[in-house]
């Protein structure tokens, strides 16, 4: 093993939605997006390729929405007219689920376009016939006297929903947690009764945000000490439940001057900042985004690279492989390195394989869907692409059934004299089916290996229950560097000729 010394960023540890800090000038997002009227609560998708937003203009609001790909400025603003029912009212879309499932503010009749009560909040489903609004039922929200919602944020990966509630004149936060955390359609989510936040003042404090790897908590407050009237806050989560969080800190210019800046959201592909400021506007209010600060010195991080003298799958030292790729891009992959982890991982193996080795891909969150099929990998290329370009596609980690579907695929193309094996990469926790278990137990020409990245508390929660399993393989990835050739030295031990 050689040791080298590498030097890290420190925000590449963390990610960019765990930076705290922003640097730069304010950019107004100009007049595709903002315009003389208001420009309020921007969201981005779960693809981070559509941002919305709402137009607040004569006393009422529109969801409105711009789009990008890769390289390319937002495009001319059109509305939502999908998410925008015929009722009267504000139009507020708080968080994207993922395609077609929303969270907008307004109680809805169930299933059809008509408001019933405008304090409340629907899960709207964007279906081909029309959007179908379900609303949330709550324990304790009803009866809270003269409360409305002012914005909500909907944490898909531990299903818990985040409130700004203004009851007596005053604004507060909220959390509800799911009553039946297990339960994977979220309209059939059964809701505890709103908590108050440990940030919360005499002051108001609205329009919280999460972010993706549950850590950060961002809100507006009007509390004694900051720039202008309404400042943008961050406080970070204290121990494993969301009631208690740190002192907050705010988060200072250039997000806050001295107007009002509220509702902050952070771009998933770029790391920037995106919020809602009055300051330096076309008009009213608009949305601004801003550069996240990469001056912070490396940090030197001492590690090891592991020995790549045997790094291929030369014949006849190694048999020919059937290999079924299973992979978690559920909304919890965002967290710190854990993608980079899995395509670091993936390249040398990928390398590796030759025209004789069998290849499926398969995606799974909260569906499962083949990405490449191939019974002969003359292309790794393609396959390395493919890999390369994933991005988190899904909230929900429905792993059983994306393991069910692996083990058919690897049937289907089962090599006889060759290693035939599921690799099966994620970072939590699900349900094992007992039809999954009966193929671990049954299916003894097709290797399972449960490839665990980070080891968090539900990852260990699903290693506990397959190393039940005697015949389970099990990896773990901890290092980008150490931990590169992992899933090529598990296939060696596996292809290797007897």
């Amino acid at each position: 093993m050689k040791t080298i010394l590498l030097l890290l960023l420190t925000c590449a540890l963390t990610g960019p939605a765990a930076r705290a800090q922003w640097a730069g000038t304010r950019q107004n997002l100009g007049p595709s997006v903002n315009d003389a009227t208001h420009q309020m609560l921007p969201v981005f998708s779960e693809k981070g390729d559509t941002l919305f937003f709402s137009d607040v203009a004569n006393g009422g609001a529109d969801i409105m929405y711009v789009t990008r790909s890769a390289g390319s400025a937002w495009t001319a603003k059109q509305r939502a007219a999908w998410l925008l029912p015929s009722a009267r009212g504000n139009r507020w879309l708080y968080t994207h689920l993922c395609d077609g499932q929303y969270l907008i503010a307004g109680r809805y009749n169930r299933g059809l376009q008509s408001l019933i009560q405008g304090k409340g909040l629907s899960f709207a489903y964007s279906g081909k016939a029309q959007t179908q609004f379900i609303p949330l039922p709550f324990n304790g929200l009803d009866t809270m006297l003269n409360s409305r919602f002012t914005a909500a944020w909907f944490y898909a990966p531990a299903k818990v929903l985040f409130l700004s509630v203004l009851r007596a004149g005053n604004e507060d936060l909220f959390v509800c947690t799911a009553l039946n955390p297990q339960e994977e359609n979220w309209t059939r989510l059964q809701w505890s009764s709103p908590q108050k936040l440990s940030v919360n003042t005499p002051f108001a404090e609205s329009a919280p945000w999460v972010t993706p790897d549950g850590s950060t908590l961002y809100f507006a407050s009007d509390r004694p000490g900051g720039l202008g009237g309404l400042d943008l806050y961050a406080a970070s989560r204290k121990g494993a439940g969301w009631n208690d969080w740190t002192l907050p800190k705010n988060v200072g210019a250039p997000v806050n001057r001295a107007g009002n800046e509220r509702s902050l959201t952070i771009d998933p592909w770029t790391g920037d900042a995106y919020f809602v400021s009055d300051s330096g506007t076309l008009g009213g209010t608009d949305i601004f985004r801003l550069q996240p600060d990469t001056t912070k010195p490396p940090v030197a991080v001492q590690t090891e690279v592991p020995d790549t003298s045997d790094n291929d799958l030369r014949e006849p030292r190694y048999k020919p492989n059937n290999i079924v790729f299973l992979l978690d891009l559920s909304n919890s992959m965002r967290i710190a390195r854990r993608m980079s982890l899995l395509k670091t991982a993936m390249r040398p193996l990928i390398r590796a394989l030759r025209p004789v080795d069998r290849v499926s891909l398969y995606r799974f969150g909260d569906r499962t869907e083949r990405l490449y099929d191939a019974l002969s990998l003359t292309e790794p290329k393609q396959l390395q692409h493919i890999v390369d370009s994933l991005r988190v596609q899904g909230e929900a980690t429905n792993g059983s059934v994306a393991i069910q579907e692996g083990y058919a695929e690897a049937l289907r193309k089962l090599l006889p004299n060759g290693n035939n094996q599921i690799f099966l990469i994620t970072d939590g926790d699900f349900p094992v089916f007992s039809a999954v278990e009966r193929s671990i137990l049954q299916t003894l020409n097709v290797q399972l290996t449960v490839v665990m990245i980070d080891e968090s508390p539900e990852g260990q929660r699903l290693l506990s229950k397959f190393r039940r399993y005697p015949n389970v393989q099990i990896v773990t990835l901890y290092d980008v560097q150490k931990d590169a050739s992992a899933l090529l030295r598990n296939v060696q031990g596996n292809a290797q000729s007897k």
